[in-house]
């Protein structure tokens, strides 16, 4: 689980896709990271492997 960055209440991880390319939406570096979703929630987030961060991705 991790703690919703707003509210603070945990989301129960549903998925983690590993090293998928793509571009960091906190340091626009390209690498490959890792994307979590998760359960009940409609919000993504990237794992950064250069800025060592977990990215909240906005949605659209």
């Amino acid at each position: 689980m991790i703690p919703c960055p707003t509210t603070g209440r945990p989301l129960r991880i549903a998925t983690i896709e590993s090293e998928t390319t793509a571009i960091c939406p906190a340091c626009a570096s390209q690498g490959q990271g890792g994307f979590v979703s998760f359960d009940g929630d409609l919000r993504m987030a990237y794992a950064c492997p250069l800025c060592c961060q977990l990215v909240w991705v906005r949605g659209a």
